[in-house]
Protein backbone atom coordinates (compact mmCIF):
# COMPACT_ATOMS: atom_id res chain seq x y z
CA UNK A 1 0.00 0.00 0.00
CA UNK A 2 1.75 3.61 -1.36
CA UNK A 3 1.99 5.68 1.51
CA UNK A 4 -0.43 8.46 2.46
CA UNK A 5 1.24 11.19 0.57
CA UNK A 6 2.22 9.11 -2.74
CA UNK A 7 -1.72 7.93 -2.33
CA UNK A 8 -3.03 11.85 -1.73
CA UNK A 9 -0.68 12.71 -4.69
CA UNK A 10 -1.66 10.33 -7.19
CA UNK A 11 -5.49 11.02 -6.63
CA UNK A 12 -5.01 14.79 -7.04
CA UNK A 13 -2.87 13.58 -10.70
CA UNK A 14 -5.95 12.20 -11.41
CA UNK A 15 -8.43 14.81 -11.04
CA UNK A 16 -5.46 17.58 -12.77
CA UNK A 17 -5.48 15.32 -15.46
CA UNK A 18 -9.69 14.77 -15.62
CA UNK A 19 -9.57 18.76 -15.68
CA UNK A 20 -7.24 19.78 -17.90
CA UNK A 21 -5.30 21.48 -15.64
CA UNK A 22 -2.30 23.19 -17.28
CA UNK A 23 -0.82 24.13 -13.85
CA UNK A 24 -1.38 20.76 -11.61
CA UNK A 25 -3.19 20.27 -8.06
CA UNK A 26 -0.54 17.29 -8.04
CA UNK A 27 3.43 17.11 -7.58
CA UNK A 28 4.79 14.23 -10.09
CA UNK A 29 4.00 10.76 -9.17
CA UNK A 30 7.03 9.08 -11.13
CA UNK A 31 10.55 10.78 -11.17
CA UNK A 32 13.32 9.67 -13.02
CA UNK A 33 16.65 10.70 -11.63
CA UNK A 34 19.15 10.27 -14.76
CA UNK A 35 22.16 9.55 -12.26
CA UNK A 36 24.92 9.17 -15.02
CA UNK A 37 24.27 8.79 -18.42
CA UNK A 38 27.82 7.18 -18.70
CA UNK A 39 27.46 3.27 -19.46
CA UNK A 40 29.81 0.41 -19.42
CA UNK A 41 28.30 -1.84 -22.43
CA UNK A 42 27.60 -0.72 -25.78
CA UNK A 43 24.22 -2.97 -26.31
CA UNK A 44 23.57 -3.52 -30.01
CA UNK A 45 19.66 -1.92 -29.18
CA UNK A 46 20.44 1.24 -27.42
CA UNK A 47 20.55 4.47 -29.45
CA UNK A 48 23.43 6.01 -27.69
CA UNK A 49 25.58 3.19 -29.55
CA UNK A 50 24.74 4.73 -32.31
CA UNK A 51 24.81 8.34 -30.99
CA UNK A 52 28.17 10.11 -32.32
CA UNK A 53 27.68 12.53 -28.99
CA UNK A 54 28.20 9.04 -26.92
CA UNK A 55 30.96 7.69 -28.96
CA UNK A 56 32.61 10.82 -28.27
CA UNK A 57 31.82 10.73 -24.94
CA UNK A 58 30.69 14.47 -25.15
CA UNK A 59 28.25 15.85 -23.02
CA UNK A 60 27.82 12.80 -20.29
CA UNK A 61 28.73 13.02 -16.91
CA UNK A 62 27.45 11.92 -13.12
CA UNK A 63 24.28 14.00 -11.60
CA UNK A 64 26.01 15.66 -8.52
CA UNK A 65 24.26 14.38 -5.06
CA UNK A 66 23.33 18.46 -4.60
CA UNK A 67 20.82 18.07 -7.62
CA UNK A 68 19.58 15.27 -6.07
CA UNK A 69 18.57 17.21 -3.18
CA UNK A 70 16.98 19.82 -4.68
CA UNK A 71 13.66 17.55 -5.31
CA UNK A 72 13.53 16.53 -1.76
CA UNK A 73 10.02 17.39 -1.01
CA UNK A 74 8.67 15.57 -4.02
CA UNK A 75 10.39 12.02 -3.29
CA UNK A 76 7.82 11.09 -0.45
CA UNK A 77 4.68 12.28 -2.73
CA UNK A 78 5.66 10.23 -5.37
CA UNK A 79 4.42 6.48 -6.29
CA UNK A 80 8.05 5.80 -7.72
CA UNK A 81 11.29 7.57 -7.82
CA UNK A 82 13.78 5.63 -10.75
CA UNK A 83 17.62 6.52 -10.15
CA UNK A 84 18.94 5.69 -13.77
CA UNK A 85 18.25 7.13 -17.09
CA UNK A 86 20.42 6.99 -20.43
CA UNK A 87 23.09 5.29 -18.61
CA UNK A 88 24.77 1.92 -15.59
CA UNK A 89 23.79 3.95 -12.40
CA UNK A 90 26.41 1.78 -10.65
CA UNK A 91 29.18 3.81 -12.08
CA UNK A 92 28.30 6.71 -9.95
CA UNK A 93 30.64 7.20 -7.46
CA UNK A 94 28.31 8.63 -5.03
CA UNK A 95 25.40 6.04 -5.94
CA UNK A 96 25.22 4.84 -1.80
CA UNK A 97 25.03 8.50 -0.77
CA UNK A 98 22.31 8.97 -3.29
CA UNK A 99 20.09 5.80 -2.25
CA UNK A 100 21.31 6.80 1.32
CA UNK A 101 19.56 10.51 0.68
CA UNK A 102 16.12 8.98 -1.47
CA UNK A 103 15.43 6.52 1.34
CA UNK A 104 15.81 8.68 3.99
CA UNK A 105 13.12 10.92 2.09
CA UNK A 106 10.57 8.29 2.27
CA UNK A 107 11.05 7.59 -1.66
CA UNK A 108 10.15 3.98 -2.96
CA UNK A 109 13.24 3.72 -4.74
CA UNK A 110 13.48 1.67 -8.23
CA UNK A 111 16.78 0.76 -10.44
CA UNK A 112 17.81 -0.59 -13.89
CA UNK A 113 20.96 -1.70 -14.39
CA UNK A 114 22.65 -4.21 -16.48
CA UNK A 115 24.20 -6.30 -13.42
CA UNK A 116 27.87 -6.57 -14.52
CA UNK A 117 29.07 -4.02 -11.74
CA UNK A 118 27.43 -5.56 -8.39
CA UNK A 119 30.09 -6.68 -6.70
CA UNK A 120 30.18 -7.61 -2.77
CA UNK A 121 29.48 -3.59 -1.85
CA UNK A 122 27.18 -3.06 -4.11
CA UNK A 123 24.74 -5.76 -3.29
CA UNK A 124 24.84 -4.67 0.85
CA UNK A 125 24.25 -1.13 -0.33
CA UNK A 126 21.16 -2.38 -2.01
CA UNK A 127 20.20 -4.82 0.55
CA UNK A 128 20.90 -2.37 3.54
CA UNK A 129 19.54 0.33 2.05
CA UNK A 130 16.27 -1.48 1.26
CA UNK A 131 15.87 -0.46 -2.23
CA UNK A 132 12.61 -1.41 -3.15
CA UNK A 133 12.99 -2.78 -7.03
CA UNK A 134 16.01 -3.78 -9.41
CA UNK A 135 15.43 -4.18 -12.79
CA UNK A 136 18.02 -6.39 -14.38
CA UNK A 137 18.45 -5.83 -18.38
CA UNK A 138 18.85 -9.60 -19.59
CA UNK A 139 17.59 -10.19 -23.45
CA UNK A 140 19.03 -14.19 -23.40
CA UNK A 141 19.18 -16.81 -21.10
CA UNK A 142 22.33 -18.14 -23.83
CA UNK A 143 25.45 -16.80 -23.15
CA UNK A 144 26.27 -16.59 -26.85
CA UNK A 145 23.53 -14.67 -27.79
CA UNK A 146 23.83 -12.39 -24.63
CA UNK A 147 26.98 -11.49 -25.29
CA UNK A 148 26.50 -10.25 -29.30
CA UNK A 149 23.37 -8.45 -27.64
CA UNK A 150 25.11 -6.76 -24.30
CA UNK A 151 28.78 -6.09 -25.71
CA UNK A 152 31.09 -5.85 -23.21
CA UNK A 153 29.14 -8.16 -20.75
CA UNK A 154 29.40 -12.19 -19.88
CA UNK A 155 26.02 -13.41 -18.77
CA UNK A 156 27.95 -16.17 -16.56
CA UNK A 157 29.44 -12.77 -14.67
CA UNK A 158 25.71 -10.85 -14.75
CA UNK A 159 24.55 -14.81 -13.04
CA UNK A 160 26.75 -14.46 -10.17
CA UNK A 161 26.06 -11.37 -9.18
CA UNK A 162 22.50 -12.51 -9.52
CA UNK A 163 23.25 -14.88 -7.26
CA UNK A 164 25.33 -13.13 -4.39
CA UNK A 165 22.84 -10.75 -4.10
CA UNK A 166 19.99 -13.49 -3.45
CA UNK A 167 22.47 -14.78 -1.06
CA UNK A 168 22.40 -11.42 0.84
CA UNK A 169 18.79 -10.53 0.34
CA UNK A 170 17.63 -14.20 2.01
CA UNK A 171 19.18 -12.97 5.18
CA UNK A 172 17.95 -9.52 5.26
CA UNK A 173 13.92 -9.05 7.18
CA UNK A 174 12.80 -6.98 4.25
CA UNK A 175 13.67 -9.05 1.45
CA UNK A 176 14.48 -6.58 -0.27
CA UNK A 177 15.03 -5.42 -3.25
CA UNK A 178 12.39 -7.09 -5.08
CA UNK A 179 14.14 -8.60 -8.40
CA UNK A 180 12.76 -7.85 -11.98
CA UNK A 181 13.98 -8.97 -15.35
CA UNK A 182 13.50 -6.76 -18.42
CA UNK A 183 14.13 -8.90 -21.67
CA UNK A 184 13.56 -6.40 -25.24
CA UNK A 185 12.31 -8.26 -27.73
CA UNK A 186 14.28 -9.08 -31.18
CA UNK A 187 13.90 -10.90 -34.39
CA UNK A 188 16.91 -12.63 -33.07
CA UNK A 189 15.94 -13.76 -29.16
CA UNK A 190 12.73 -14.12 -29.40
CA UNK A 191 12.58 -17.48 -29.95
CA UNK A 192 14.36 -17.93 -26.62
CA UNK A 193 11.30 -16.67 -23.98
CA UNK A 194 10.58 -20.06 -23.00
CA UNK A 195 13.74 -20.78 -22.11
CA UNK A 196 13.74 -17.27 -20.28
CA UNK A 197 10.94 -17.68 -18.22
CA UNK A 198 12.97 -20.93 -16.59
CA UNK A 199 15.46 -18.82 -16.39
CA UNK A 200 14.06 -16.20 -14.52
CA UNK A 201 12.44 -18.80 -12.05
CA UNK A 202 15.99 -20.22 -10.95
CA UNK A 203 17.71 -16.88 -10.56
CA UNK A 204 14.49 -16.12 -8.12
CA UNK A 205 13.30 -13.10 -9.85
CA UNK A 206 9.91 -12.17 -8.66
CA UNK A 207 8.46 -10.31 -12.12
CA UNK A 208 9.41 -10.52 -15.90
CA UNK A 209 9.25 -6.93 -17.78
CA UNK A 210 9.11 -7.68 -22.31
CA UNK A 211 9.22 -4.86 -24.09
CA UNK A 212 9.76 -3.89 -27.54
CA UNK A 213 12.51 -2.09 -30.02
CA UNK A 214 11.61 1.23 -30.35
CA UNK A 215 12.70 3.79 -33.29
CA UNK A 216 14.68 6.23 -32.83
CA UNK A 217 16.11 9.28 -35.38
CA UNK A 218 19.48 8.09 -35.94
CA UNK A 219 20.62 6.29 -39.33
CA UNK A 220 22.86 3.74 -38.01
CA UNK A 221 20.17 2.53 -35.77
CA UNK A 222 16.98 2.37 -37.95
CA UNK A 223 19.37 0.13 -40.48
CA UNK A 224 19.74 -2.04 -37.01
CA UNK A 225 16.18 -1.82 -36.44
CA UNK A 226 14.67 -2.96 -39.95
CA UNK A 227 16.35 -6.05 -39.73
CA UNK A 228 15.47 -6.78 -35.51
CA UNK A 229 11.89 -5.85 -35.14
CA UNK A 230 9.25 -8.40 -34.38
CA UNK A 231 7.84 -7.64 -38.13
CA UNK A 232 10.84 -9.81 -39.53
CA UNK A 233 9.68 -12.89 -37.65
CA UNK A 234 7.84 -15.56 -39.13
CA UNK A 235 3.99 -14.99 -37.11
CA UNK A 236 3.32 -18.37 -36.25
CA UNK A 237 6.54 -18.88 -34.93
CA UNK A 238 6.58 -16.13 -33.33
CA UNK A 239 2.95 -16.86 -31.44
CA UNK A 240 3.51 -20.31 -30.94
CA UNK A 241 6.92 -18.93 -28.99
CA UNK A 242 4.90 -16.34 -26.83
CA UNK A 243 2.55 -18.66 -25.94
CA UNK A 244 4.75 -21.25 -24.46
CA UNK A 245 6.55 -18.08 -22.58
CA UNK A 246 3.35 -17.37 -21.15
CA UNK A 247 2.44 -21.08 -20.04
CA UNK A 248 5.78 -21.04 -18.36
CA UNK A 249 5.77 -17.99 -16.41
CA UNK A 250 2.21 -19.13 -15.25
CA UNK A 251 3.79 -22.73 -14.36
CA UNK A 252 6.31 -20.56 -12.20
CA UNK A 253 4.23 -18.22 -10.74
CA UNK A 254 5.73 -15.14 -12.13
CA UNK A 255 4.02 -11.89 -13.29
CA UNK A 256 4.95 -10.56 -16.74
CA UNK A 257 4.43 -6.97 -17.90
CA UNK A 258 4.44 -6.42 -21.49
CA UNK A 259 2.67 -4.17 -24.48
CA UNK A 260 2.03 -7.88 -26.14
CA UNK A 261 -0.50 -8.50 -23.59
CA UNK A 262 -2.24 -5.41 -24.99
CA UNK A 263 -4.24 -6.74 -28.06
CA UNK A 264 -1.74 -9.35 -28.30
CA UNK A 265 1.23 -10.37 -29.91
CA UNK A 266 0.16 -10.10 -33.36
CA UNK A 267 -0.01 -6.28 -34.46
CA UNK A 268 3.21 -6.06 -33.15
CA UNK A 269 4.17 -8.79 -35.96
CA UNK A 270 1.81 -6.46 -38.50
CA UNK A 271 2.58 -3.17 -37.89
CA UNK A 272 5.99 -3.11 -36.60
CA UNK A 273 7.04 -2.62 -40.12
CA UNK A 274 6.11 -0.42 -43.18
CA UNK A 275 2.11 0.56 -43.13
CA UNK A 276 2.57 0.80 -47.00
CA UNK A 277 -0.05 -2.01 -47.90
CA UNK A 278 1.81 -3.17 -51.42
CA UNK A 279 4.68 -3.70 -48.86
CA UNK A 280 2.52 -5.17 -45.84
CA UNK A 281 0.85 -7.82 -48.01
CA UNK A 282 4.29 -8.85 -49.53
CA UNK A 283 5.81 -9.07 -45.87
CA UNK A 284 3.17 -11.32 -44.62
CA UNK A 285 3.23 -15.26 -44.27
CA UNK A 286 1.87 -16.54 -47.52
CA UNK A 287 0.55 -19.56 -45.32
CA UNK A 288 -2.29 -17.23 -43.58
CA UNK A 289 -5.38 -17.98 -44.74
CA UNK A 290 -6.80 -14.28 -44.81
CA UNK A 291 -5.36 -11.03 -45.35
CA UNK A 292 -6.42 -7.53 -44.88
CA UNK A 293 -5.41 -3.79 -44.33
CA UNK A 294 -6.68 -0.51 -43.04
CA UNK A 295 -5.85 2.35 -45.22
CA UNK A 296 -7.72 5.02 -43.65
CA UNK A 297 -7.49 6.38 -40.25
CA UNK A 298 -3.38 6.19 -40.50
CA UNK A 299 -1.40 5.22 -38.22
CA UNK A 300 -1.89 7.39 -34.53
CA UNK A 301 -4.22 9.94 -36.43
CA UNK A 302 -6.96 12.12 -34.44
CA UNK A 303 -9.96 11.46 -35.49
CA UNK A 304 -13.32 13.38 -34.47
CA UNK A 305 -16.97 11.62 -33.34
CA UNK A 306 -17.37 10.60 -36.23
CA UNK A 307 -14.77 9.41 -38.76
CA UNK A 308 -14.68 7.16 -42.11
CA UNK A 309 -12.55 3.67 -42.26
CA UNK A 310 -11.74 2.46 -45.63
CA UNK A 311 -9.87 -0.94 -46.23
CA UNK A 312 -10.10 -4.29 -47.22
CA UNK A 313 -10.09 -8.29 -46.27
CA UNK A 314 -10.03 -10.89 -48.56
CA UNK A 315 -9.62 -14.77 -47.40
CA UNK A 316 -8.30 -17.82 -50.02
CA UNK A 317 -11.43 -18.82 -49.62
CA UNK A 318 -13.26 -15.67 -51.11
CA UNK A 319 -14.42 -12.59 -49.19
CA UNK A 320 -14.76 -13.21 -45.51
CA UNK A 321 -16.62 -12.22 -42.73
CA UNK A 322 -15.20 -8.86 -41.45
CA UNK A 323 -15.49 -7.03 -38.41
CA UNK A 324 -14.46 -3.60 -36.80
CA UNK A 325 -14.06 -3.31 -33.34
CA UNK A 326 -12.39 0.31 -31.32
CA UNK A 327 -10.71 -1.18 -28.14
CA UNK A 328 -9.37 0.58 -24.59
CA UNK A 329 -6.22 -1.43 -22.82
CA UNK A 330 -8.50 -4.67 -22.37
CA UNK A 331 -12.13 -3.82 -23.33
CA UNK A 332 -14.03 -4.26 -26.73
CA UNK A 333 -15.64 -0.81 -26.12
CA UNK A 334 -17.48 -0.61 -30.30
CA UNK A 335 -17.78 -3.65 -32.47
CA UNK A 336 -19.25 -3.54 -35.69
CA UNK A 337 -20.09 -5.86 -39.04
CA UNK A 338 -18.16 -4.56 -42.21
CA UNK A 339 -19.74 -4.77 -45.79
CA UNK A 340 -17.10 -6.42 -47.94
CA UNK A 341 -17.91 -5.68 -51.25
CA UNK A 342 -16.71 -2.16 -53.13
CA UNK A 343 -13.80 -2.53 -55.50
CA UNK A 344 -10.29 -2.49 -54.98
CA UNK A 345 -8.65 -3.58 -58.24
CA UNK A 346 -5.42 -2.51 -56.34
CA UNK A 347 -5.52 -5.32 -54.52
CA UNK A 348 -5.74 -9.04 -56.08
CA UNK A 349 -2.28 -8.00 -57.63
CA UNK A 350 -0.15 -8.18 -53.98
CA UNK A 351 -1.43 -11.16 -52.69
CA UNK A 352 0.34 -15.12 -52.79
CA UNK A 353 -1.01 -16.95 -55.23
CA UNK A 354 -3.53 -19.27 -53.80
CA UNK A 355 -5.61 -16.10 -52.95
CA UNK A 356 -8.28 -15.66 -55.51
CA UNK A 357 -8.25 -12.64 -57.89
CA UNK A 358 -10.95 -11.02 -56.08
CA UNK A 359 -11.58 -7.21 -56.32
CA UNK A 360 -14.54 -6.44 -54.41
CA UNK A 361 -12.82 -7.06 -51.34
CA UNK A 362 -13.48 -3.42 -50.10
CA UNK A 363 -15.18 -1.51 -47.23
CA UNK A 364 -15.82 1.87 -46.49
CA UNK A 365 -17.48 2.33 -43.30
CA UNK A 366 -18.09 5.73 -40.65
CA UNK A 367 -17.60 4.87 -37.31
CA UNK A 368 -19.58 7.13 -34.48
CA UNK A 369 -17.48 7.38 -31.17
CA UNK A 370 -19.06 9.87 -29.51
CA UNK A 371 -19.65 7.99 -26.32
CA UNK A 372 -15.67 7.23 -25.69
CA UNK A 373 -13.67 9.60 -23.84
CA UNK A 374 -10.54 11.24 -25.37
CA UNK A 375 -7.89 9.18 -25.29
CA UNK A 376 -5.65 6.38 -27.88
CA UNK A 377 -7.79 3.41 -28.49
CA UNK A 378 -6.98 0.41 -30.90
CA UNK A 379 -9.00 0.21 -34.04
CA UNK A 380 -8.96 -3.54 -35.63
CA UNK A 381 -10.15 -4.94 -38.86
CA UNK A 382 -11.07 -8.96 -37.91
CA UNK A 383 -12.00 -11.36 -40.38
CA UNK A 384 -13.32 -15.31 -40.61
CA UNK A 385 -14.08 -17.16 -43.41
CA UNK A 386 -16.83 -18.34 -42.22
CA UNK A 387 -19.80 -17.51 -38.82
CA UNK A 388 -18.10 -20.95 -37.05
CA UNK A 389 -14.33 -19.92 -37.63
CA UNK A 390 -12.75 -17.86 -35.06
CA UNK A 391 -11.69 -14.07 -35.67
CA UNK A 392 -7.94 -13.19 -37.64
CA UNK A 393 -6.43 -9.95 -36.19
CA UNK A 394 -5.96 -8.72 -39.33
CA UNK A 395 -5.13 -4.76 -39.15
CA UNK A 396 -4.53 -2.76 -35.89
CA UNK A 397 -4.27 1.04 -35.76
CA UNK A 398 -3.38 3.31 -32.63
CA UNK A 399 -6.15 6.28 -33.12
CA UNK A 400 -6.53 9.50 -30.81
CA UNK A 401 -10.13 10.22 -30.23
CA UNK A 402 -11.36 13.75 -30.02
CA UNK A 403 -15.00 13.92 -28.36
CA UNK A 404 -17.02 16.58 -29.15
CA UNK A 405 -15.64 20.19 -28.25
CA UNK A 406 -12.96 18.83 -26.43
CA UNK A 407 -9.43 17.14 -27.29
CA UNK A 408 -7.30 13.68 -27.57
CA UNK A 409 -5.13 13.79 -25.23
CA UNK A 410 -2.42 11.10 -26.14
CA UNK A 411 -0.40 10.89 -22.40
CA UNK A 412 -0.66 11.60 -19.06
CA UNK A 413 3.03 12.09 -18.31
CA UNK A 414 3.06 16.46 -18.20
CA UNK A 415 1.06 15.58 -15.85
CA UNK A 416 2.35 12.65 -13.67
CA UNK A 417 6.33 12.31 -14.49
CA UNK A 418 9.61 14.32 -14.38
CA UNK A 419 12.76 12.80 -15.74
CA UNK A 420 15.76 15.11 -14.75
CA UNK A 421 19.10 14.70 -16.79
CA UNK A 422 22.65 14.22 -15.24
CA UNK A 423 23.06 17.90 -15.48
CA UNK A 424 20.08 19.38 -14.14
CA UNK A 425 17.57 19.51 -17.02
CA UNK A 426 13.71 18.80 -16.36
CA UNK A 427 11.93 16.56 -19.02
CA UNK A 428 8.89 14.69 -18.79
CA UNK A 429 9.89 11.90 -19.80
CA UNK A 430 13.17 9.83 -21.72
CA UNK A 431 11.14 10.09 -25.33
CA UNK A 432 10.81 14.23 -24.68
CA UNK A 433 13.45 16.26 -25.99
CA UNK A 434 11.65 19.08 -25.04
CA UNK A 435 13.59 21.32 -21.95
CA UNK A 436 11.30 22.90 -19.40
CA UNK A 437 13.77 24.37 -17.09
CA UNK A 438 17.48 23.80 -15.50
CA UNK A 439 17.46 23.14 -11.79
CA UNK A 440 20.56 24.88 -11.22
CA UNK A 441 18.96 28.25 -12.11
CA UNK A 442 15.62 27.76 -11.27
CA UNK A 443 13.18 25.96 -8.72
CA UNK A 444 11.22 22.89 -9.02
CA UNK A 445 8.30 25.06 -8.44
CA UNK A 446 9.01 27.89 -11.00
CA UNK A 447 9.52 24.96 -13.42
CA UNK A 448 6.55 22.49 -13.04
CA UNK A 449 4.45 25.46 -13.25
CA UNK A 450 6.00 27.42 -15.30
CA UNK A 451 5.02 28.93 -19.05
CA UNK A 452 7.10 25.70 -20.62
CA UNK A 453 5.42 23.03 -19.04
CA UNK A 454 2.41 24.75 -19.27
CA UNK A 455 2.35 25.18 -23.46
CA UNK A 456 3.53 21.39 -23.80
CA UNK A 457 0.47 20.42 -21.22
CA UNK A 458 -2.02 22.14 -23.62
CA UNK A 459 -0.56 20.76 -26.55
CA UNK A 460 -1.05 17.76 -25.22
CA UNK A 461 -4.61 18.04 -24.32
CA UNK A 462 -4.83 19.26 -28.11
CA UNK A 463 -3.26 15.98 -29.56
CA UNK A 464 -0.18 17.65 -31.03
CA UNK A 465 2.30 14.94 -31.23
CA UNK A 466 5.71 16.76 -30.14
CA UNK A 467 8.79 15.78 -31.34
CA UNK A 468 10.00 12.39 -29.20
CA UNK A 469 6.15 11.31 -28.66
CA UNK A 470 6.10 10.08 -32.48
CA UNK A 471 8.47 7.48 -31.68
CA UNK A 472 6.83 6.24 -28.12
CA UNK A 473 3.24 6.31 -29.91
CA UNK A 474 5.10 4.36 -32.90
CA UNK A 475 6.13 2.13 -30.21
CA UNK A 476 2.76 1.80 -29.15
CA UNK A 477 3.99 2.90 -24.85
CA UNK A 478 1.88 6.16 -24.66
CA UNK A 479 2.28 6.09 -20.90
CA UNK A 480 -0.39 6.47 -18.34
CA UNK A 481 0.71 6.27 -14.89
CA UNK A 482 -2.56 7.47 -13.59
CA UNK A 483 -5.59 5.38 -11.96
CA UNK A 484 -8.54 6.29 -13.96
CA UNK A 485 -10.67 8.71 -11.59
CA UNK A 486 -13.92 6.16 -11.32
CA UNK A 487 -11.50 3.56 -9.69
CA UNK A 488 -11.08 6.50 -7.08
CA UNK A 489 -14.73 7.02 -7.08
CA UNK A 490 -15.38 3.58 -6.64
CA UNK A 491 -12.74 3.02 -3.71
CA UNK A 492 -14.59 5.94 -1.56
CA UNK A 493 -17.77 4.12 -1.82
Amino acid sequence: MPPFLATRNDFLASLSVRARRLIPWNYPTQIYLETTERCNLRCIMCGRTYSERHKAGEGVGDMPLATVRKLAPLYRRATQVTAQGFGEPFLHPEMPAILRFLKERGATVTLNTNGSLLDEDVCRTLVEREVDRLVFSIDSPDPETYRRIRVGARLEDVVANIERLNRLRARSRSGKPRLALEFVAMAMNFGQLPALADFAQRHKFDEMIVTNLFKHGDPGYNTFYQKNQLGALDPRQAEAAWAEFLRAMERHGIPCASPFHYGGLRQFLRAEGTREPVESARRMDARMQLLGFIDHPPLSAAVDDRFPVSGWALGVGGVPEAEIRVEGVNQVLLRRRAQLGRPRPDVPPLLPPEFPKEPNCGLLETLDVSGLEPGIYTLRLLARANSRAPWTDLSPVPIAVKAAGRFAMYCTQPWSTIYVTWNGIVRTCCFSVQPFGDLNQQSFEEIWRGPAYRAFRRAVIEGKVAAGCAECLSGKSAQNHIRPLRAWLKFGR
